[in-house]
């Protein structure tokens, strides 16, 4: 099986879980200062990852696919890059267990997590794990922009009032 179909399995499974339902209160979110006052707020936040709208770090790429995820559960904190300096962060994860056609993997842990900085980027890292060692046997990593509705970039934010 190619890396593309392989990443296509790892994140697009993740859409099965997590589809965007437009509701009249939906609103986009233009940038990281309206998602932190959003959460802040309880309201219910998702984003949707256009991944051919992002820069593939490292694994294999499949252009045109998208995938969601929510802010259910999400940590704010000061992220260290490096012993100077440090960034900002709303993360977010999720981990499914599902079973993949990739047929020596079998049932296997989907890893997704997000990262959006306060400077309006985000990092999106997805995994396929083996549930009985946790190893990691296929992984993604794609940097993407926080989009506003002009932008159409990689990351749209949406929120729900609650």
């Amino acid at each position: 099986m190619s890396i593309n179909k392989i990443t296509a399995c790892l994140l697009g499974s993740m859409l099965c879980f997590t589809t965007l339902t437009v509701f009249a209160g939906t609103k986009i979110l233009a940038n990281y200062g309206e998602l932190l006052q959003a959460l802040d707020s309880g309201n219910a936040v998702r984003a949707i990852a256009h991944l051919d709208k992002c820069k593939l770090d490292s694994g294999g790429g499949l252009v045109g696919l998208s995938g969601g995820i929510n802010f259910d559960v999400f940590n704010h904190y000061i992220m260290p890059i490096d012993s100077l300096h440090t960034k900002e962060v709303i993360a977010t994860s999720k981990t499914v267990f599902s079973i993949t056609p990739i047929q020596s993997l079998g049932f296997v842990l989907n890893y997704i997590r997000l990262h959006v900085f306060k400077d309006n980027t985000a990092q999106l890292f997805g995994a396929i794990i083996d549930p009985k060692t946790y190893e990691q046997k296929i992984t993604v990593s794609y940097t993407c922009t926080v989009s506003n509705d002009a932008t159409q970039a990689g990351i749209m934010l949406y929120s729900t009032e609650a």
